[in-house]
This record gives C-alpha cells, sequence and structure tokens, in this order.
C-alpha cells in the first residue's frame, strides 16, 4: 500500500471521528475521555489507523451512524415513484410534509427529490415493511 492511500485513510478516519463527534454532541472533556479509554491516547493526531478505527468504532457505539457518500447519482424516477405509491398506500399522514419528515428520519435529507438511488432504496425498504405491517403486499400495489 502506499503511503498516499494510508494517509487518505488516516486523515478520512479522523473527519469521521470529528463529524462523530459532532453530531452525538460530545463536548470537548467528553470527546478526550472517550478517545483515551479507547485507546490510550487522548488525540487523533497521535493515534495509528487501528486505534482510530477504535476511536471510531468507540463513537458508533454511542450511536453514530456514517453515512455513505453517494457517487451514484439521484435517485431513479422510477424509485422515486414507487416511494409515493408506497407512502400513498401505507401512511397514516399522507401529505408531502409528513412523507419529507420520514425522509429525513431515514436518510437525513430534507426532500424526497434530493436523495440518491441508495437512500430511495432504504425508503423503499422501510415502506414496505410498513405497508407489509398495515396487511398490505408491497408487490401488488401499483406502481
Amino acid at each position: 500500500m502506499s503511503g498516499k492511500v494510508k494517509k487518505t485513510k488516516r486523515q478520512r478516519l479522523i473527519q469521521l471521528i470529528h463529524v462523530g463527534k459532532s453530531k452525538i454532541g460530545l463536548n470537548e472533556e467528553n470527546y478526550r475521555a472517550l478517545l483515551e479509554s479507547s485507546t490510550g491516547k487522548d488525540s487523533c493526531n497521535k493515534m495509528t489507523e487501528a486505534e482510530l478505527e477504535a476511536s471510531l468504532n468507540a463513537i458508533k457505539a454511542l450511536g453514530f451512524k456514517v453515512r455513505r457518500v453517494s457517487v451514484a447519482g439521484k435517485a431513479s424516477a422510477d424509485q422515486l415513484a414507487y416511494i409515493r405509491v408506497l407512502w400513498q398506500s401505507s401512511a397514516r399522514v399522507k401529505t408531502e410534509d409528513a412523507l419529507n419528515s420520514f425522509i429525513k428520519r431515514i436518510t437525513g435529507v430534507a426532500h424526497l427529490s434530493w436523495i440518491d438511488k441508495y437512500q430511495a432504496k432504504d425508503v423503499i425498504l422501510a415502506l414496505r415493511e410498513i405497508a407489509s405491517k398495515a396487511g398490505l403486499d408491497p408487490d401488488s400495489l401499483p406502481t
């Protein structure tokens, strides 16, 4: 493995740890304590890649979820249409605002039209589960 690839991975791990710290709301004192308890070191700059991964896992254990950054592009028109059909068939509150609130809860993205195809897949799976629990067969719904 080249030094540049390792450096890039190291930088990515440090970035994820800092994002995790922010997302779960750790103050500086608790953040340093978490680093210290997971690796024996209180700074990411002093850590090896393995220690950075251990620190990231400790932050994940507190509820931080790493989200994929998609390079695949926006959700397809078919995916968006299927999401709307599933929503209209199984949601209690069938408004656009309610749908967007659901989308935000599942993906972290505020509006249906902004999701990528991976996030659309996550939304579809969640809606299929809701439809099934409501006694509907998601495969029999019109698309």
